[in-house]
């Protein structure tokens, strides 16, 4: 993530530092109601806010029961705020090196640093794997994901596999 230093952390004012990583403020924090579909069409006066994620597992023999495996998981997820300017993969178009290791091999590390990179990304967070893809499953993310009005959009990605 760009919040990995002190400095980059404390710019941003829905996050914290403690010495060694970069943490959602909890100050910072409530709930509003969308009235759209970005954050931008609030009519409350803030720049930054964070959002837990949860992934709820749907990918089940009984909605997919074509050659459904017996050891369905998923890897561990990232998620990336970002403006229009950023997209994390399009159908029918190379994938980045590492969207393509997250797809093959489930790992994070090539992704998480391209999204580091990327001028139009403001944050990133991993959320935990799902070990048994049982029906209603759920990842969370392992701190809150920092978006603001510039970069409303947030895109993820992880592996399904047998």
């Amino acid at each position: 993530s760009r919040f990995t230093g002190e400095i980059s952390c404390t710019n941003v004012r829905c996050c914290a530092w403690d010495g060694s990583t970069c943490f959602f403020s909890p100050g910072a924090s409530f709930n509003f109601d969308h009235l759209d579909d970005s954050p931008k069409n609030s009519n409350i006066p803030v720049q930054k806010v964070g959002y837990s994620i949860v992934f709820t597992n749907q990918w089940t023999s009984a909605n997919h029961p074509f050659l459904y495996p017996t050891d369905a998981h998923w890897s561990e997820f990232v998620y990336a705020s970002h403006s229009s300017a950023y997209i994390m993969w399009r159908d029918q178009a190379r994938a980045s090196r590492g969207v393509e290791l997250i797809a093959e091999t489930g790992a994070l590390g090539d992704l998480q640093s391209e999204l580091a990179t990327e001028d139009s990304v403001l944050d990133q967070v991993e959320a935990f794997g799902i070990e048994d893809a049982f029906d209603g499953a759920t990842s969370f993310s392992k701190r809150d994901l920092c978006v603001d009005t510039d970069h409303p959009l947030v895109s993820g990605i992880g592996m399904i596999a047998p």
